[in-house]
């Protein structure tokens, strides 16, 4: 919902002289909200990756399989981009082995898509860090 706020002339003319001197100036029902949005803004695991492997993660969460990417982003073969894709594992703190490819290809893709970098728990449940930076929270 849209909400107009309603200021007195004078209120205008000290937002514009304060601007002139180079001062900024937010609204603030969106100030409240910019400490929280700066946290996501850093907790973002894209933050984490290269831009090629940023490229690759949005792909492989879309369900694309190594030979499409490669193919869409014009690279040799596959193997181009399973090494990638150990680089994305790596940057996420997921793991690396053979076995737990499919598991951390997944976890991957679920990172991407919640933008959000989760953890796992020992019961094998996401959590992520919440804005405080000390609470930990199963992830829904």
């Amino acid at each position: 919902m849209l909400r107009t706020t309603y200021r007195l002339p004078s209120q205008y003319l000290t937002i514009i002289r304060d601007l002139c001197l180079g001062k900024t100036y937010i609204e603030p029902a969106i100030a409240r909200h910019i400490p929280t949005v700066r946290f996501r803004h850093m907790q973002s695991p894209t933050r984490l990756l290269s831009s090629r492997e940023s490229q690759v993660i949005a792909r492989m969460a879309h369900g694309m399989a190594n030979v499409h990417i490669a193919h869409t982003l014009g690279l040799k073969d596959a193997r181009e981009v399973s090494r990638l894709n150990g680089d994305v594992y790596a940057a996420l703190g997921l793991p690396l082995t053979g076995a737990d490819e499919k598991v951390a290809r997944t976890r991957a893709a679920l990172i991407y898509l919640c933008d959000l970098v989760l953890h796992w728990d020992d019961a094998g449940r996401p959590v992520y860090l919440e804005p405080d930076g000390c609470t930990m929270t199963r992830w829904r």
